[in-house]
């Protein structure tokens, strides 16, 4: 039975509303339109009895990575999912395996479009922060949903049609703010839904819906904005078999080739992927490289250090290096668990003994911009970053938010010292911020760390 929406609710708590209804897992395939292709490709889609969906692109003729032939597979399969782990948002699954040691779900949270906010190119960069460029904005989104005449049959299943226009203006600014042109635009859209799929917003990142190879070209943040407007509106209605988006008397269609039922997918594969906004993969990233960087044998095994995090107590073997750009490294690493502590100051070789500041972590493109008073008093600082794997996925430690560092001694081949403050911790059990957690340090550290290959960002600008 067709129901229209006349109210515009959340895709998060609608999808998850629908998740309870655990409706069977299929796996639906979709051409893939790209004009100029080398070969045929096609649109994978599997459905989990959670609401998960799992999307991945591959050439016509072979089997998906998501078919159930490859359920045994070590492999991680999929470019996009989307699901409680998610929140419901579209997220690709990353393979980063050989940088930083684990693969992860990158939840796409950048910048939003704000309708009515001038910016001055497709990154979103607003014209406040550029003056005396030119500039666009895109305001009075508009969205009609209604029943058509056209139901069919398609793939075996039964398919509503719903007609619908998304009309948007689209506003020119030069130099000084002053408006040059303005433009409406309509995209007609056909749509044949199917109540016995799941809705996923899987799809709507692919053409015809998005992208810049095919009418009615809605890429980049335009096409997100325009999309997200959308979704709420067609996920009362089920799974998309087919699609009609006419512009400026251009059609471009997408059908659904087949529906097939599926068991539900080994979604224990991706229960064991942590995952990370992706304003936050480059502090995520980090930690997780040092990490991979330790080997074992590095450090000692008498106990030789010991840290608090959040209350919860470690005991530590450590072990300390400078390298030849003059970066300290401080690694203390639980005896009982798989958590280690990265305590580090760029380029300053060995401390005296004092009290220093700590700092976070500063991307090479924030660095760069600093003067040299500036960048001196920074790498003047400790900083700490770590990761802890007590939980079912690690938190990561991406920075002071405040802490002091105390050397008590440096004697020998041994540097001696307290660390008390906060530290930025990032969970990665589901997409989050990062929240401040205490942590306390004490060791008494040998050396022992040459063969490990830290090296600073600061080190590169800084001779």
């Amino acid at each position: 039975m067709k129901a229209i929406a006349g109210l515009i609710v959340t895709l998060a708590a609608s999808a998850a509303a629908q998740a309870q209804e655990a409706r069977a897992p299929v796996l639906v395939e979709y051409p893939l339109l790209c004009p100029g292709c080398e070969e045929a490709r096609a649109i994978s889609v599997r459905y989990a009895g959670d609401g998960t969906s799992i999307l991945e692109t591959h050439a016509r003729a072979d089997t998906p990575q998501i078919a159930p032939a490859n359920d045994s597979s070590k492999y991680l399969p999929g470019e996009w999912i989307a699901g409680p782990m998610t929140e419901f948002q579209p997220a690709r699954i990353q393979h980063w395996e050989d940088e930083v040691g684990t693969n992860f779900i990158e939840v796409q949270d950048g910048p939003a479009l704000q309708d009515g906010l001038r910016y001055v190119d497709r990154r979103l960069t607003p014209a406040s922060a550029a003056p005396g460029e030119e500039s666009w904005s895109i305001d009075d989104v508009g969205i009609t949903v209604a029943e058509g005449p056209d139901d069919r049959q398609i793939a075996g299943l039964q398919a509503d049609h719903l007609t619908a226009t998304l009309a948007y203006t689209r506003t020119e600014y030069d130099a000084e703010g002053t408006q040059t042109a303005s433009t409406r635009t309509t995209h007609a859209f056909d749509l044949w839904m199917a109540e016995a799929l799941p809705f996923s917003p899987l799809p709507l990142k692919y053409e015809p819906f998005a992208g810049n190879r095919v009418p009615p070209y809605n890429g980049g943040a335009v096409g997100a904005r325009l999309m997200a407007a959308l979704a709420p509106r067609l996920e009362p209605h089920g799974g998309i078999l087919r699609a009609e988006i006419t512009t400026e008397g251009d059609t471009a269609a997408m059908e659904a080739r087949r529906v097939q039922d599926t068991p539900e997918p080994p979604m224990e594969k991706f229960a064991a992927l942590p995952v990370v906004a992706a304003e936050q993969v480059g502090k995520f990233a980090g930690p997780l490289f040092i990490a991979s960087l330790l080997r074992g044998g590095m450090l000692g095994e008498a106990p030789s250090a010991r840290f608090t995090l959040d209350g919860r107590d470690y005991e530590a073997v450590s072990a300390w290096k400078t390298n030849d750009a003059g970066d300290l490294v401080i690694v203390l690493s639980s005896v009982e668990e798989n958590t280690s502590l990265f305590l580090s100051r760029p380029v300053n070789g060995l401390p005296d003994p004092g009290t220093y500041g700590g700092t976070a972590a500063a991307p090479f493109s924030t660095l760069r911009q600093m003067g040299e008073d500036a960048l001196a008093a920074h790498t003047g600082k400790f900083q700490l970053n770590g990761v802890v794997t007590h939980g079912r996925l690690p938190t990561v430690l991406t920075g002071f938010r405040d802490g002091t560092v105390t050397i008590s001694a440096v004697s020998g081949d041994t540097i001696s010292g307290s660390v008390t403050g906060t530290v930025s911790a990032l969970p990665t059990e589901t997409v989050s911020q990062p929240r401040a957690i205490p942590v306390e340090m004490t060791f008494e550290t040998p050396g022992g760390l040459e063969d490990f290959r830290f090296r600073s960002v600061e080190s590169r600008l800084v001779r």
